[in-house]
């Protein structure tokens, strides 16, 4: 079924007037003076998803009971979703067919003993039985309210309950809870120790893509221009540098196809009327409405033997993990699920690369491009790229984990980023000096409502420079998308249905959008991954880790606390947690800290001096670093290296090499070098007196100032990358 409109009634055709009339729900004209309309996600989830099931009319009154019971649209969504899953995995197990064989203490009661579907995590098997009950226990009070008569009426509507209490001990919420915790220090610890590489990788990814894109729309100029013609071979030398000296190392070689060439080049693949259609320039194939696409043919190194580096998501195009959600389930697509799988991504009913926007990281369905390409896919020599559909997706992904890694922001905050001029604000913390050259310090905060916040109360999340230049990087791309001049406002969108959090918040023109549609979580998380697939993340037990904005924020506080030492209560308001006791679960030490920590101890005992290998932070998350204090007092102040953004009373006592509220300045490199030089100076003078504590905090000092000085070395790598002209000629 397909809803033509949010409309309760739109349900008439499908479910059971007795179930969407219900008594005392939104369905009751009697009621509707106490309970806001039913949301559309609901409807849309009913009319979409179940209209079609079995369990149907059951499931339709859950949510009418829920809705009445005043519960959040997305809880609503959230255990329709559960309850459908449990029956379809256990109708199809005991070979189900009407709602009236399900037997609860029978069916039920195995699937939690782990009877059937062994497979089957502890934490799901947990989550479906008790969004079962929950149901049952909404059912059964609605029920009770209604007169004898309309309780035997729908009686047979209502879920059977069973005997739950033997069934909790093998779901016991803290053995749940306890593998949970357990899973995510494991994969925080996978991260945590690359996040520098995370970061960096991502930027050299993104510069070669625009590279690529760049060529790309300069071969088209040439074609228009009459210069070449089509198919036009492109030539980009990569890997070196023309200002050093260096000569590149591999050449990656694409063509330039339009639809008229490909097809007349392949004319034995496609039906007589079709190729002359392209023979006479005739409907989509007439003059201005070339539709041009790029062959990645490929990779050669130029200076040794080497396995070519070449495209990092050429994969994921060859196996087809960008062209569907795919489904572990469907024939069509089950060779590229099972090929995610054996790469490290988990098997999910939702493939981690599928974007739910048309257009946005694969070819779209309704421009045509779908089915044009996947025809032209089977007929090519080499690997047909979506190049207009992948630049918004990874430029949406670079923006996002630069936010992720330097804040720990939640996902749902990043999406409220938004262009009006009552989210960003912008401060001058610094004049400057024009005689020495000093350019003045700017700041910068978004004014976000964070997750707990039950008023509609913004709150400050500082970001840096750099952060901003991406966002901006993202408005210009939307710019283009939509064809807007110098001036025009991006277009008012309503938020993602996909978060439970939207009926909070109303039309606005957020960044995080595409084609007049807000982005989902699920969105982002996918177009991160498509910036880091490759980059090989494993737990120390060998378990792959798939990228997500949650484990981001684990790892940002993980390395507050355990690397940089910083108290959890100013980290919990960096975070915007209120409860300190999350922050502590989110920054616990993982067993190669433990190790770590073990290890400096020795090192101590046997008067060696190093305390253990200190982390190099990344480039992005040096450039958003933010100390939120309780109390809104202090100034900005300028700082040895870079810039300090901390808001309050200093923490680390103006100890500002290797504090994490400071912002890194490659520009001021020598700063940080007189720094180190003289702190291994007073180490040498506190070793010769005799003084080991004032020599270890000394030579501490000069490790952070050399970890400083790598961290400055990243951040002119990738910005030196970004700015290296594209090195390219063309061929026919």
């Amino acid at each position: 079924m397909k809803a033509t409109n949010f409309e309760w009634s739109a349900l008439e055709e499908h479910y059971d007037p007795a179930v969407l009339y219900a008594p005392r729900t939104w369905g009751d004209l009697t009621s509707r003076e106490t309970l806001s309309p039913i949301d559309s996600r609901i409807i849309t989830y009913l009319a979409r998803t179940i209209a079609e099931k079995t369990w149907k009319n059951q499931l339709a009154l859950v949510a009418a009971v829920m809705h009445s019971h005043h519960l959040d649209p997305g809880t609503i969504v959230y255990y329709l979703s559960g309850l459908n899953s449990l029956f379809e995995k256990l109708f199809q197990i005991f070979h189900i067919q009407t709602l009236s064989e399900w037997n609860s203490s029978l069916h039920l009661s195995e699937y939690v003993q782990k009877k059937v579907c062994p497979e089957d995590s502890l934490y799901l098997r947990r989550r479906l039985f008790v969004t079962y009950c929950s149901s049952v226990d909404h059912l059964t009070r609605w029920l009770q309210s209604l007169p004898e008569d309309e309780q035997e009426k729908y009686a047979t509507f209502v879920l059977p309950d069973l005997d739950r209490g033997a069934l909790f001990g093998f779901v016991k919420k803290k053995e749940v809870e306890r593998i949970q915790r357990e899973k995510r220090k494991l994969e925080t610890e996978a991260v945590i120790h690359r996040l520098a590489e995370i970061l960096a990788e991502a930027h050299f990814r993104y510069n070669l893509f625009l590279r690529i894109r760049a060529a790309y729309h300069q071969a088209i100029e040439e074609v228009k221009s009459g210069r070449r013609s089509i198919p036009c071979l492109i030539y980009l030398k990569e890997g070196g540098d023309k200002k050093k000296g260096l000569p590149p190392e591999e050449l990656l070689t694409f063509r330039l196809w339009d639809r008229r060439s490909f097809v007349l080049a392949h004319a034995d693949g496609y039906s007589e009327g079709l190729v002359g259609h392209a023979r006479l320039n005739y409907g989509h194939f007439a003059p201005g409405k070339a539709a041009y696409f790029l062959e990645y043919l490929k990779t050669e190194r130029l200076k040794d033997n080497d396995n070519p580096v070449g495209l990092w998501f050429a994969e994921l195009i060859e196996h087809g993990a960008l062209a569907n959600n795919l489904s572990y389930i469907k024939p069509d697509f089950r060779d590229a699920a099972e090929w995610l799988n054996s790469v490290g991504y988990p098997a999910r009913k939702i493939n981690p690369f599928w974007i739910k926007l048309q257009g946005l990281g694969s070819w779209s369905k309704a421009t045509g491009d779908s089915s044009f390409m996947r025809k032209a896919e089977k007929l090519a020599e080499g690997m047909l790229i979506p190049i207009e559909n992948l630049y918004p997706a990874l430029t949406f992904g670079l923006a996002a984990l630069d936010i992720f890694c330097s804040s720990g922001m939640r996902i749902n905050e990043l999406l409220q980023i938004r262009t009006s001029k009552d989210c960003l604000v912008t401060a001058k913390v610094d004049e400057g000096n024009q005689g020495s050259g000093r350019p003045p310090e700017f700041h910068f905060a978004f004014l976000l409502i964070p997750k707990g916040q039950r008023l509609n109360k913004a709150e400050s999340f500082w970001v840096g420079l750099e952060t901003i230049r991406l966002l901006a990087t993202v408005g210009k791309m939307l710019q283009e998308h939509y064809g807007l001049h110098e001036g025009e406002v991006l277009p008012s969108v309503a938020f993602t249905n996909f978060h439970q959090r939207r009926h909070r918040f109303g039309k606005q023109p957020y960044l995080f959008q595409f084609s007049h549609i807000h982005l989902a979580p699920d969105d982002i998380n996918a177009c991160m991954r498509l910036l880091v697939h490759g980059l090989g993340f494993q737990t120390t037990s060998g378990d792959a880790v798939v990228i997500k904005a949650h484990l981001l924020r684990h790892a940002f506080a993980n390395w507050a606390v355990q690397v940089e030492k910083k108290p959890i209560d100013i980290i919990a308001a960096i975070l915007h947690q209120k409860d300190v006791d999350v922050t502590k679960y989110y920054s616990q030490a993982t067993q190669r800290q433990v190790a770590g920590v073990a290890d400096e101890l020795i090192a101590r005992i046997t008067n060696f001096i190093n305390v253990g290998e200190l982390l190099v932070r990344g480039p992005q998350q040096l450039q958003k670093m933010l100390e939120e204090a309780r109390s809104k007092r202090g100034t900005l102040v300028r700082v040895i290296g870079g810039t300090c953004t901390f808001d309050g009373p200093c923490a680390a006592k103006f100890a500002c090499i290797g504090c994490p509220a400071k912002v890194v300045d490659p520009s001021r490199r020598q700063e940080v070098k007189e720094h180190r030089g003289w702190n291994l100076q007073q180490a040498e003078w506190a070793k010769r007196e005799g003084f080991l504590v004032h020599q270890q905090q000394h030579e501490q000092q000069a490790r952070h100032a050399d970890v400083e000085l790598r961290e400055m070395d990243l951040i002119e790598a990738y910005k030196e990358d970004s700015t290296r002209e594209p090195d390219f000629f063309f061929g026919n």
